[in-house]
């Protein structure tokens, strides 16, 4: 099958839209507040990364209507804004800011635009997912037995050749995550650092795929519920070995078998056979 990076090409070019865009968020302009506060311990610092995140969620945010050329660009500067608040040591704007993309994906306003909005956003989740798992290897140097040099993790680490301050460090990002309120926001960026998993323990992983692809059934939009099963499959099948139990696609398949009519339903009028064809394009790589 056609490798993943072209098959985006396609559904961008496919996919577009005449009308406005909405997009809401608190990044497309300056005068972010920031909070100095210092942190004497490490349940210090975490309980104020979530205080972050909770001020976040309820600070002011101001929402646009544009142009699908107006929206693209407004989405690439978010991706670009991410990377350079990483780059800059600010880890929690950087969640904000993919937790804000990943919101977006909960609005269905514009059916038409969104299997292009899907891989505009899942891009830049994509692109923080790597972020958190680089910083993570960087963290998890280990000595060798006899040697007093650290050593880089292999492409093919196994947990317990990663050091716990590194464990502990993994741990705190899913601890963020887990306090995301929105279901539809969690989801995604859980499944975005879903690599991370493998710091911790050789089951996780698989264990969390099983574990989203259920918590999925919460969401009220169909549509919506599909494509994060989409994102879900196209990323958990890149993490399963040759020899991995890949159950989890069968499920999120059946799941989406069971919810086709009432993703018709919701799609009535539209070229429902094309947005499901693309979305199976995008789980069967």
């Amino acid at each position: 099958m056609d490798p993943w990076s072209s098959r985006k090409a396609g559904i961008l070019s496919k996919y577009t839209t005449s009308e406005k865009l909405s997009i809401v968020t608190s990044f497309l302009y300056e005068g972010e507040k920031v909070v100095v506060k210092t942190q004497s311990t490490a349940v210090d610092k975490v309980q104020h990364r979530l205080e972050q995140l909770d001020s976040f969620e309820e600070g002011s945010q101001r929402k646009l209507n544009v142009s699908q050329a107006e929206y693209i660009g407004r989405i690439d500067q978010l991706n670009k804004e991410l990377v350079s608040a990483w780059n800059s040591e600010q880890r929690v704007k950087a969640l904000k800011i993919a937790i804000q993309c990943a919101k977006l994906l909960a609005d269905t306003e514009v059916l038409p635009f969104y299997p292009s909005k899907f891989v505009l956003i899942t891009d830049i989740l994509d692109t923080f997912g790597k972020l958190v798992y680089e910083r993570l290897r960087v963290k998890s140097d280990y000595y060798k037995p006899g040697s007093k040099t650290p050593t880089p993790l292999p492409e093919d680490f196994t947990p317990d050749m990663v050091p716990e301050s590194a464990k502990e460090t993994c741990l705190n990002w899913f601890h963020k995550i887990a306090s995301i309120r929105e279901l539809v926001p969690r989801l995604y960026v859980e499944t975005a650092l879903m690599k991370s998993y493998n710091f911790i323990s050789s089951n996780e992983c698989a264990d969390g795929v099983l574990r989203i692809t259920e918590m999925i059934h919460g969401i009220g939009n169909p549509l919506v519920a599909i494509y994060v099963r989409c994102y879900l499959c196209r990323v958990g099948i890149n993490l399963m070995s040759q020899n991995s139990n890949y159950d989890f696609l069968y499920a999120n398949f059946k799941a989406f078998l069971d919810s086709y009519q009432h993703v018709s339903c919701f799609l009535i009028g539209l070229k429902v056979t094309e947005l499901v064809s693309a979305l199976l394009l995008m789980i069967f790589q």
